[in-house]
């Protein structure tokens, strides 16, 4: 059977990796890490989950960020109303 390509990996109970292979006829199985032949699609596997580490991490720092600036901008409005009201 002919590998489509590796859909993900976790670690047996060993220590080693097992791959979640996707054949070319559509049937899934996990294999350990000494089966998997092809460097070429585990290559393109890890690339791919480090783009999406890479991106649930910018999402992250955005979300971080959006919520810093809205936190300074609460303390900002109540440093003025503050202010305000001992100007009365």
């Amino acid at each position: 059977m002919e590998v489509d390509k590796i859909l993900a990996v976790k670690a047996n109970a060993k220590g080693g990796l097992l791959y979640q292979i996707l054949w070319m006829d559509d049937t899934k199985s996990w294999e350990p890490e000494d089966n998997v032949m092809d460097d070429d699609l585990v290559d393109e596997f890890e690339a791919a989950e480090q783009e999406k580490a890479a991106s649930i991490r910018a999402v992250q720092e955005q979300a971080a960020a959006d919520q810093a600036a809205a936190v300074s901008a609460a303390l900002q409005a109540a440093r003025a109303e503050a202010e305000a009201k001992q100007i009365k």
